[in-house]
């Protein structure tokens, strides 16, 4: 029988982390993809622009903690609301 992986404690926050970060590029890429409307190349620029962004978000650790931070507030049962970020270039 293959049993499932349980997970615990930071690896739960880190799990879901990953989790909240796909959904947010999911997002970005669907907003774009509204945005650019019937261009021939629509989906591969809203993919390419949200891989983008999203590699600015994990390249700077001050916004990972921030998005952690909610993830673990999200599991004790605190919703500090919407998380605005100011990602920095490196």
């Amino acid at each position: 029988m293959n049993e499932g992986r349980i997970y615990k404690g930071a690896e739960v926050v880190e799990l879901l982390l990953g989790v909240r970060l796909d959904g947010v590029m999911t997002g970005y890429a669907s907003a774009i993809l509204r945005l650019l409307g019937d261009h021939p190349n629509a989906e591969e620029i809203a993919d390419r622009m949200a891989e983008e962004a999203m590699d600015e978000i994990i390249a700077d650790p001050l916004v990972v903690e921030a998005f952690r931070q909610q993830v673990a507030e999200r599991l004790m049962g605190i919703d500090s609301g919407p998380l605005t970020v100011d990602v920095h270039r490196a």
